[in-house]
């Protein structure tokens, strides 16, 4: 009974750990949706991609496409409502009742129906 109890104990632990890496963030532009973690430093945020694609449905809502990747990229979130991205240049992001967009020259990434908390951040909402 007690290796049986051990057994339980471990696989929830190993399962907890499978299940907390999932993104935290979905973000999206016009080519695909990709996943992103997300890191507070003394700048504002940083988020990460995930380098997976997902697709999103209204029944299974956003969800990973298997088998397709996507090239990592960093996304630097502001609290002077800046944004920067080696890939996609300077920008600026706004939040809003629907969600938050971050604005580059050529392209926009928006994450639809999520808040992202950027300590010290003023007027970007």
């Amino acid at each position: 009974m007690k290796k049986l109890k051990i057994k339980a104990l471990i696989w929830i632990f190993v399962s907890g750990i499978l299940f907390a890496s999932d993104a935290v963030y979905i973000g999206c532009n016009d080519d695909f949706c990709t996943g992103f973690y997300d890191k507070v430093n003394s700048h504002g945020v940083v988020l990460r991609s995930d380098g997976k694609m997902y697709k999103y449905s209204r029944s299974r809502g956003f969800y990973p496409v298997q088998g397709v990747k996507v090239k990592k990229f960093t996304l630097y979130v502001g609290k002077s409502c800046d944004t920067y991205s080696k890939t996609y240049g300077r920008g600026y992001w706004e939040q809003n009742n629907g969600g938050f967009i971050l604005y580059f020259k050529k392209d926009s990434f928006s994450f639809i129906h999520q808040e992202l908390e950027v300590p010290g951040a003023r007027g970007c909402y």
